[in-house]
């Protein structure tokens, strides 16, 4: 004879392991989104846990790659917070930054800019520098 386990207690593990996951994806959510031929980013709100954070990703678009060559960078609040030494990921198709939101940014309000280089072939490669404003609450 099989031994099932009652829908109610199955359901409530299922509900306690969802709600105890970190960075539940209910905290989080897209506070900036660009796109264009060379290049997509898109800067995500990980929820107002303390310490708050986003996430910066910028992917090439078409036949563009990401420079390694330039010195790419997160700047939030008028002051550089990551480099690409500190990136979660950097390569020629992801660049990816994981920050804390500075304190002073203000409530609700964060202002920052993205820098770095797309490269069309080996020859054309441009600095971009993106910036940002988003509400946070």
């Amino acid at each position: 004879m099989k031994s099932r386990v009652p829908y109610a207690v199955f359901a409530a593990l299922l509900l306690a392991t969802l709600a105890c996951r970190p960075g539940d994806p209910d905290d989080r959510r897209v506070i900036h989104r660009h796109r264009e031929a060379r290049f997509e980013l898109e800067i995500e709100y990980l929820g107002a846990a303390a310490p708050e954070r986003l996430r910066a990703v910028v992917q090439p678009r078409g036949d563009y790659h990401l420079s390694l060559e330039y010195p790419s960078r997160l700047e939030l609040g008028g002051e550089t917070v990551r480099v690409r030494d500190d990136a979660e990921e950097a390569s020629e198709t992801r660049l990816a930054f994981l920050a804390e939101v500075p304190g002073e940014a203000g409530p609700g309000r964060l202002e920052g800019r993205l820098r770095f280089g797309v490269c069309l072939g080996e020859d054309l490669c441009e600095a971009v520098s993106h910036d940002f404003k988003a509400e946070l609450n």
